[in-house]
């Protein structure tokens, strides 16, 4: 009687196919360890209020129900959506529940962003952009609505950028992203503005020759995105709040992430500053680790999700 082996072929460890998962299970294993942090903004109060409001009244408020100096105002909450999420998890779970789902949406995105640049980059490149981007994004990591939409965020970015690599058609598939953004946060307005630097990169790569070809291919596109930013409860409303908020005057300088770099002391924003200019210096550029670059390609479009972030 003979046995009969069977030998299995042991695949080798990934550690491309491993590293957004590790990178996103740090990030939302370090968030939830500081997760007092998340609270530390007062603006998470009134989201999850307002939230609540609009799940009581089956409506949007068309003023804010909670001010005094302005009660009775026409009043937009274009971020009516993440509000709704915050006071749902809030009804159910917490101030727990608000820090898991924030916590959730932050670590999605570094695993996304970890994911869509590791096309391009090595492992190592790939983890010191990431961790670059956790440095430059830590201030910003609270409960509120804007960390709700980095996963759409990052996501609509790289959708470009493949476009960009590949040369082809714009991404359609990615139009419905641009209609979640919208109702989640108000910073829709710079999705439509990373198209310019695909088109601007399809028109060095065609030529003066095919400009017309290239215009004929994203004018479409970019309307439909103009279009999809729209669908929200207010229309275009929402695509006009940087405006406004650029027209509060000197209440502008009380919103500390709408003042200017401040260059009088270090942070970690000027070290990393100070370290890119000094790794260009040297020579160093970042190039596709599993590609040629295609004509006309240059390594920005490669940093625009790390960007977006």
């Amino acid at each position: 009687m003979s046995e009969q082996v069977v030998h299995s072929e042991v695949q080798p460890f990934s550690a491309r196919a491993a590293l957004p998962w590790l990178v996103s299970l740090g990030v939302y294993a370090t968030v939830l360890i500081l997760g007092q942090r998340l609270l530390n903004d007062p603006d998470s109060y009134s989201h999850i209020e307002v939230g609540r409001w609009i799940m009581a009244h089956g409506a949007l408020p068309a003023s804010d129900p909670f001010s005094f100096s302005m009660h009775g105002a026409p009043w937009i909450t274009f971020e009516w959506l993440s509000e709704m999420v915050y006071a749902g998890v809030y009804a159910l779970s917490g101030w727990p529940g608000v820090v898991v789902v924030a916590a959730a949406a932050i670590a999605l995105a570094f695993g996304l962003l970890t994911f869509f640049l590791l096309r391009e980059l090595s492992p190592t490149l790939t983890l010191l952009m990431v961790i670059a981007a956790v440095i430059l994004s830590a201030p910003h990591m609270l409960a509120r609505p804007h960390v709700l939409v980095l996963p759409v965020m990052v996501t609509w970015a790289a959708a470009l950028v493949r476009c960009m690599d590949r040369g082809g058609a714009p991404p359609y598939w990615a139009l419905p992203l641009l209609v979640l953004w919208a109702n989640l946060h108000g910073s829709v307005v710079l999705a439509l503005g990373l198209i310019g630097p695909a088109v601007l990169e399809a028109l060095l790569r065609e030529g003066r020759s095919g400009w017309s070809h290239v215009l004929l291919r994203w004018l479409p596109f970019a309307a439909l995105a103009l279009a999809a930013s729209c669908l929200t409860p207010y229309g275009p409303e929402p695509l006009l709040m940087p405006l406004t908020t650029l027209g509060l005057g000197p209440a502008l300088a009380w919103i500390s992430e709408w003042r200017p770099q401040d260059f009088s002391r270090i942070g970690g924003f000027e070290l990393l500053l100070l370290a890119g200019i000094f790794a260009l210096s040297r020579g160093v550029t970042l190039l596709p680790s599993l590609r040629p670059t295609s004509p006309g390609r240059g390594p920005c479009s490669t940093i625009i999700p790390s960007a977006a972030i």
